[in-house]
């Protein structure tokens, strides 16, 4: 057993990570969705969001060039349900980021130079209802008020298309998760990346959340999951708790060549929220003071 008063072995390190793993995660996978758009009358898996609830009122949390699509370009999304079942997703109002000077709406690459790429998307309580229970909504107490990003324990749960498998004559598709533990990326940065709020390491191979090695699929796909830190780095691992997970940031891109996945800060989400739906200023005070 680890004291409070030196770190863990690495055998002590392997079986809290693991303990914190099989904990949690199935409470994360519940809470993020992918994304599925009807083009050309084909499902399109488009991405991941987070889902979330602020007094009664239900979102995912995406990036912004994910919910682009439906409020841009009038395209229906749709998630998927028990046993596969499609659900849709009518989006009652969405609120993003700004859009940088010079770009247009419709145009794909809008976003290069957008360096938050955050939003949120309303449901309507029907569409909350038709969630529950198989999927469930993050409450605000799940995530990190503050910005700052310390090396710990993190967890990434996206749906990455080189996971995807369509159907074409059966119009369907089927996307599997990619969960993995990660830590901060602490190298170089790319140039445009200089400011951002979290930068998290996407090695080659990595860890699974079994403990079995892997060879991680290109992230395309899980643009809008959600970044989890697992511990408190101020705390020693034996005196976690479950309550110590914290949705931290949401990812937006990714550098091939740095290896990492970058990501903004939750906090910018929940700003969003509170700019447009003031009423619910009172459900944050405690949190969210400024």
């Amino acid at each position: 057993m680890q004291s409070a008063t030196r770190p863990p072995s690495p055998e002590e390190f392997q079986a809290f990570r693991q303990r914190m793993i099989s904990e949690c995660a199935p409470e994360i996978v519940r809470c993020t969705i992918p994304f599925y758009g009807w083009v050309n009358d084909q499902p399109v898996q488009n991405g991941t969001g987070v889902l979330f609830r602020l007094g009664d009122v239900h979102f995912v949390i995406a990036a912004a060039h994910v919910l682009d699509y439906p409020a841009v370009h009038n395209i229906p999304y749709m998630t998927g349900g028990e046993g596969g079942r499609p659900i849709p997703l009518p989006i009652k109002k969405v609120v993003t980021s700004p859009i940088p000077a010079g770009f247009r709406p419709e145009e794909s690459d809008m976003r290069d130079d957008d360096p938050w790429d955050i939003g949120i998307a309303e449901l309507t309580p029907e569409t909350a209802s038709q969630l529950t229970p198989f999927w469930r909504f993050a409450q605000l107490r799940e995530l990190e008020p503050g910005t700052d990003a310390p090396q710990a324990i993190y967890y990434v749960v996206g749906y990455p298309f080189q996971l995807t498998e369509n159907d074409v004559l059966a119009r369907s598709t089927e996307t599997s998760l990619l969960s993995y533990v990660t830590a901060i990326h602490e190298g170089d940065r790319h140039s445009r990346d200089q400011k951002a709020e979290i930068l998290i390491e996407y090695p080659v191979e990595n860890m699974d959340s079994n403990e079995n090695s892997v060879h991680v699929p290109l992230p395309e796909g899980m643009s809008g999951c959600g970044i989890w830190r697992l511990n408190d780095p101020s705390q020693p691992l034996n005196l976690w708790r479950p309550s110590d997970v914290k949705l931290v940031g949401i990812e937006h891109r990714w550098r091939k060549h740095h290896r990492y996945l970058v990501g903004t800060s939750v906090r910018h989400a929940v700003r969003l929220i509170l700019k447009h739906y003031p009423e619910l200023r009172r459900t944050t005070d405690l949190v969210y003071p400024d």
